[in-house]
């Protein structure tokens, strides 16, 4: 059965928004791919700002209601000590993992969007109440390492997971095809894996590695 006029819209501009970005696509550009008139976004949506957090909330919402029963459910096995720092990574990773096999497109405008700091939609991909739930367990599981380490830790791990998200296809030019795509549960294991070491690592490790570097300058 053919897609209502307002699927159609969200279909066609989450696909414009991940290949253009969402500032360089106009409410002409997508009503004319989805083959609708002019006045249709406005009659569906109030206007182009509504429509883009129509697109976001769509994925988002379900993806991030995942996250959090997975979470919900490390917590409850665990319970009365923390949750593993294995199973809060697989909470926050796996979701998203399967929502790049089915909606691509919209994991490029996620990309996009934590990538523009200056994106008034950043903060609807934050979802800072769950985000900050992760931190706390994240904490729990990795005591010895300070809430300023943890946060730089973190966020280097969002920037190998948001990799993934936009540019796993890039595995396919690696030299001699030692690396290609894999299949969900591979490549969770391998960001769960990564995450775990970094979030891990040994603050003495850390700091001899920032004397070294240090070394190094003063010798220059």
């Amino acid at each position: 059965m053919p897609a209502d006029t307002k699927t159609r819209l969200l279909d066609h501009a989450e696909r414009l928004f991940a290949a253009r970005g969402i500032p360089t696509t106009s409410v002409r550009d997508i009503v004319t791919a989805a083959g609708v008139n002019l006045g249709a976004i406005t009659y569906h949506f109030g206007s182009k700002n509504r429509l883009i957090r129509a697109v976001i909330e769509r994925r988002l919402r379900p993806l991030n209601e995942e996250r959090l029963r997975l979470l919900k459910q490390a917590e409850q096995a665990a319970a009365p000590s923390p949750p593993s720092l294995e199973s809060v990574l697989r909470a926050a990773i796996a979701p998203t993992l399967g929502l790049m096999r089915e909606h691509a497109p919209f994991m490029q405008i996620v990309g996009r969007m934590f990538s523009d700091p200056n994106s008034q939609f950043q903060r609807r991909a934050e979802a800072k109440p769950l985000f900050r739930r992760f931190m706390r367990d994240l904490a729990s599981a990795v005591p010895h390492v300070p809430p300023e380490e943890l946060a730089w830790r973190v966020h280097f791990l969002r920037g190998a997971m948001i990799y993934t998200w936009t540019s796993a296809e890039q595995l396919r030019v690696v030299p001699r095809g030692r690396a290609r795509p894999e299949d969900d549960a591979t490549m969770v294991r391998r960001l769960i894996q990564f995450g775990a070491a970094g979030l891990r690592a040994s603050l003495s490790q850390s700091r001899t590695a920032g004397r070294s570097r240090k070394k190094r300058r003063t010798r220059r």
